[in-house]
This record gives C-alpha cells, sequence and structure tokens, in this order.
C-alpha cells in the first residue's frame, strides 16, 4: 500500500456521515426491540418467566418451554 494511502488511512475523520448511520441505527433497534418484547409478553400470556443466565460456560440445557 502506498504511504500516503496508510497515513490516510489513519488520519481522524469527520463524524457526520457516521451519525446519520447511527442514527438511523438506534431509531431501527428501539422499534424492533419494542416489537420483540411486545411478541414475548404476548406468548407469555401473563405467566411468569424465570431466566438464568450461566456465565461458566458448562451448562448444557438450553430449551425454553411455554405451556
Amino acid at each position: 500500500m502506498d504511504v500516503e494511502l496508510q497515513i490516510l488511512k489513519h488520519l481522524a475523520r469527520e463524524a457526520q456521515p457516521t451519525v446519520s448511520f447511527i442514527d438511523k441505527y438506534c431509531v431501527g433497534y428501539s422499534e424492533l426491540r419494542e416489537r420483540r418484547l411486545s411478541q414475548t409478553l404476548a406468548a407469555l400470556k401473563g405467566n411468569a418467566l424465570t431466566v438464568v443466565i450461566d456465565e461458566t460456560g458448562d451448562f448444557v440445557f438450553k430449551s425454553i418451554w411455554f405451556n
């Protein structure tokens, strides 16, 4: 690669082109989160759900059953 291109590659860039992309992503993610949450609550039908977070990596059972 050309030395000048290497230098330009590592120079700070204006954030403006990136800001609108991130804003659109955040709005889309927020809408997706709300939709998933409403679908999850509808699937639960008022029943409680226990969430177990296994941080050891040795937990084998992965299925979740709904009645």
